[in-house]
């Protein structure tokens, strides 16, 4: 009996009736009697409350179950921890070897989803019904379906998803390679293989190092694709062919993985995520000329960062319809080269392919492809600009690998040129050392060997004082290297090893659990080395600010400046360590906190001209934040010219400074200046990380919101188009980013009157918002208040009045009657009175709240004159004409004074008055 939703519950119960079921899903089978599960056809041990889990899904096959009814089933009058239920999910999904969520799919927020096709017998019946077998049943001497003339000779590989075989031509003797889909997920793979090998087939670059397809069955089963025979087999088999790895000439073995990189930045640049890079993924061939040729394997597991290219190209989306654009997808891999990201659970960039290729090249340096990439790994490495190369490929920071996979096999190619560089400039700094001590014996000598001494100085003046900055930039540099080497190992010794499953015991190991684990270890680990430690809590810190935990890292940052108090040579990083509380201060919304910290570093002066001109920055936001608008972005204005200067060396500086520079713009209603600042920092983070990475999405909404505080809906509707699909396909459905750009995309469609689609995305939004963080939460009240925007825009008064009612409601019981939001609030609930033509009302509402916000709000804020606009409307409809007048008076030079004569609220202001009173008033 195969599942067809909903009648496989039923069915099983009739089943039950007649004795204990056994189910059959995927390559899995599971013995409800005994608890026993076989994957493969091995039994696999697995503990009782998993192995009850998954009777409860198979009941359930097809349905999202939630978390509540799988507490209950599991574990009934009981109340266990929601993390006790992902433990319990993560042991069932590696009994089942279901990393990448092909039987059971997590429904983020919600439950899961056993998704596999499901079978299910009576025991006592030994006769399955309906079995599906996907499996191709073949044999060696058979004829594959639908090629009569070819024989199957040698079972390549089985297990998982796909039987692979070789075959022979039964006239000629031309061997071939057949892959089988061994069920639906292998059909799956077997299309994303096609898509993508016909989208990488005319790529520049890759065509000669990719696996050709001949041809493929995609329509019946038994599903296959047919590639030609590679006699070198992969990577590490042909190394064992040659006597093993270090039989090999070392130079050969990196033109290889040289040509691999270049491969997979070819695929990179169409738009192609691997994420299985392998040893067992890149086959060895032979060119023209008999040479080794890499040629790279198995885009099964691969992705697509850029969807529209099939499309610009007709060519059919086969396998990456559904599973490639969810969430769970995106730790498949080889273990042994995952990233340390994955691991932590983000989706998977091009960095994490390259980290894959810096695995690969260690081992292929030290000369086993068994061995990890474990601490300790650089002694297996004796050549220093492999140690580099293989560093800069797996760094355990992303942002800090390479971007291009072409730029380590260009490393690679050079790299005698690059050993003979380096010997010369060790060379001439044994010379400068020399010279430099035998000026300085002479100096010591009888005095009528000064004037000798004197000549040579002079000679040797740009030689010593170079050796001095040298000298000084050596010793920083090796403080500065003992610092990194030192948070490195601990990354990769604690923060890392705690998130490898093997070592923590399960796959669903959040970030923020090993960030604590690990920190717990710092004291102890760093005793008597307060640099070191201070470097690993400031890099703790850090990465608590960017998992929103603003508390944790204002803690582990509070504790590397008082660590380094003291320490003279430290000074400087201790400084710029106190910078980086003030920024997490400030993102955590606590100005005050952060400007007694700011004060106190300005009081340490002279501080490093980078400490300096950041401090500058967060005063000037602090000033911002306080109101003064004008003077805080004059003073940011003043220092953009700085960070120009530091954009080659500091990238990430400039990036936050121009966000920073082209939020005040927005706040400030000044469009232009939003899109010129937000169009500098997108084109600097496009020609750096590439125009599908998760970065650009801030870059993106600030451009969009530039336009729109523009007027420019028509050209901020793509670009805020671009930011939300971007963030979807990055960060995932239910990001803050995410969320942040559907709201504005949202705004956009109302202001183009495309009113049907604005509201199917402010309610899309909404939705996250009220599940994930409730009714009162500040982003919900927000985009409920733009709902009822939207509904008062499209006619729908009556249907806005009570959203607004119930949020300023809210906003003034949390926040305050006087704080801006609750104001907002206001001002729209007197907003729908005023449509609804309920004057006296509306009158009440408009007077309270230009009341307050003449006095809560900074004095060039232009909500100002907006609100002072609505009073004067309220006021000519009641008779009030002289009031009304001398308040239109106020608020329209007000508002051309902040907002501009262009802008949308400023036109409104005018039009009101005509319309109230019979003319304009004064331009």
């Amino acid at each position: 009996m195969k599942w067809e939703k909903p009648a496989l519950a039923a069915e099983a119960d009739d089943f039950r009736a007649s004795g204990p079921l056994l189910w059959s899903f995927g390559s899995c089978t599971l013995d409800e009697r005994r608890l026993e599960l076989s994957v493969d056809g091995e039994l696999v041990a697995a503990e009782a409350r998993p192995l009850e889990l998954l009777v409860h899904l198979l009941h359930h096959a097809g349905e999202l179950v939630t978390k509540d009814e799988l507490i209950e089933a599991v574990w009934p009058g009981r109340i266990p921890s929601e993390s006790v239920l992902t433990k319990t999910v993560a042991k069932l999904r590696q009994a089942l070897r279901d990393e990448d969520q092909a039987l059971i799919r997590t429904v983020y927020g919600q439950g899961y989803r056993l998704v596999a096709p499901v079978s299910v017998k009576a025991q006592a019946d030994a006769a399955p019904v309906d079995t599906p077998d996907f499996a191709p049943g073949l044999a060696a001497g058979e004829m594959p379906p639908l090629r009569p003339h070819w024989v199957l000779r040698e079972k390549l590989s089985s297990g998982g998803r796909n039987e692979v075989w070789l075959a022979r031509h039964a006239k000629t003797g031309q061997p071939r390679v057949f892959k089988f889909a061994r069920d639906a997920d292998g059909l799956r793979a077997l299309k994303r293989e096609v898509t993508v090998f016909r989208l990488l087939r005319e790529a520049p670059g890759a065509g000669e190092h990719l696996l050709e397809i001949l041809d493929w069955n995609l329509d019946e089963p038994p599903w296959f694709i047919e590639c030609p025979f590679i006699a070198g087999g992969n990577l590490a088999h042909w190394c064992e062919q040659g006597g093993g790895i270090a039989a090999i000439d070392l130079s050969l073995r990196l033109a290889l993985i040289a040509q691999a990189a270049d491969t997979l930045a070819a695929a990179h640049d169409t738009g192609v995520l691997h994420k299985d890079v392998k040893p067992g993924n890149v086959l060895v061939d032979l060119d023209a000329q008999g040479r080794p040729l890499v040629r790279l394997a198995d885009f099964g597991s691969g992705r697509l960062i850029d969807l529209e290219r099939l499309a610009r190209l007709e060519i059919t989306r086969l396998g990456f319809t559904q599973s490639l654009d969810l969430p769970g997808d995106d730790s498949s891999g080889t273990p042994l080269y995952l990233a340390p990201e994955l691991l932590a659970g983000q989706p998977p960039t091009l960095r994490s392919d390259i980290y894959a290729l810096g695995v690969m090249l260690y081992q292929i340096v030290a000369g086993d492809f068994r061995r990890p990439l474990a601490p300790g790994w650089e002694r297996d490495v004796t050549d220093p600009l492999l140690c580099e190369d293989i560093r800069a490929c797996a760094d355990v920071d992303p942002a800090r690998r390479l971007a291009d996979a072409r730029v380590l096999a260009q490393r690679l190619r050079d790299l005698a040129a690059r050993r003979e560089q380096q010997a010369q400039v060790q060379a001439e700094l044994a010379r400068t050392r020399q010279l430099h001590a035998r000026l300085e014996r002479m100096r010591t000598r009888r005095p009528w060997l000064v004037a000798s001494a004197l000549l040579l100085l002079a000679g040797l003046a740009v030689s010593t004082q170079q050796w001095l900055r040298a000298d000084r930039a050596n010793q920083l540099a090796l403080r500065e290297s003992a610092l990194a080497a030192a948070v490195n190992r601990f990354l990769t010794d604690d923060l890392l090893a705690g998130a490898n499953p093997l070592h923590a015991g399960r796959r669903d190991v959040q970030v923020s659990e090993v960030l604590a684990r690990a920190q717990q270890q710092v004291a102890a680990r760093f005793a008597g080395r307060p640099e070191q430690e201070a470097a690993v809590r400031e890099a703790i810190g850090k990465a608590h600010a960017g998992l929103g935990d603003y508390a944790a890292a204002e803690r582990e940052l509070r504790q590397a400046v008082r660590l380094l108090d003291g320490l003279p040579p430290a000074r400087a990083r201790r400084d710029e360590q106190q910078l980086a509380m003030v920024e997490v201060l400030l993102a955590a919304e606590k100005p005050d906190a952060a400007s007694v910290e700011a004060k106190d570093l300005g009081s340490r002066a002279p501080l490093a001209a980078d400490t300096a001109l950041g401090l500058a920055t967060a005063l000037a936001w602090l000033d911002f934040r306080a109101g003064h608008y004008t003077a805080a972005i004059q003073a940011m204005e003043a220092q953009r010219g700085a960070y120009q200067a530091l954009a080659a060396e500091q990238p990430d500086r400039i990036e936050a400074f121009l966000g920073r520079l082209g939020e005040a713009y927005v706040v400030a209603n000044r469009g232009d200046a939003a899109i010129q600042a937000f169009s500098d920092l997108l084109q600097r983070q496009t020609a750096l990380y590439g125009p599908r990475d998760a970065r650009l999405v801030r870059a993106l909404i600030g451009l969009g919101e530039g336009y729109e505080r523009a007027d420019r809906n028509p050209e901020a509707l793509p670009i805020l188009a671009r930011a939300t699909s971007l963030a979807r396909e990055t960060l995932g459905e239910e990001h803050d980013l995410t969320l942040t750009a559907g709201g504005e995309l949202a705004g956009v469609y109302e202001s183009l009157q495309r009113f049907g689609e604005a509201e199917a995305e402010y309610r899309r939004v909404l939705e996250i918002l009220r599940r994930r963080f409730g009714e009162e939460a500040p982003n919900t009240r927000v985009l409920t208040v733009n709902l009822g925007v939207l509904y008062e825009h499209s006619g729908r008064s009556a249907d806005a009045l009570p959203l607004f009612e119930h949020v300023h409601e809210v906003d003034k019981r949390l926040d305050g009657e006087s704080h801006p939001e609750t104001l907002v609030a206001a001002y729209h609930v007197g907003g729908s009175l005023a449509q609804l033509k309920r004057w006296n009302e509306a009158l009440r509402w408009h007077s309270r709240t230009w009341e307050l916000a003449s006095k809560a709000l900074p004095a060039d804020d232009s909500r100002r004159g907006v609100m002072q606009s609505a009073l004067a409307e309220a006021q000519c409809h009641v008779g009030q004409a002289e009031q009304a007048r001398a308040n239109f008076d106020q608020a329209i030079p007000f508002l051309q004074r902040t907002a501009g004569d262009a802008h949308p609220q400023t036109r409104k202001a005018i039009e009101l008055r005509r319309s109230c009173l019979g003319d304009p008033g004064k331009p």
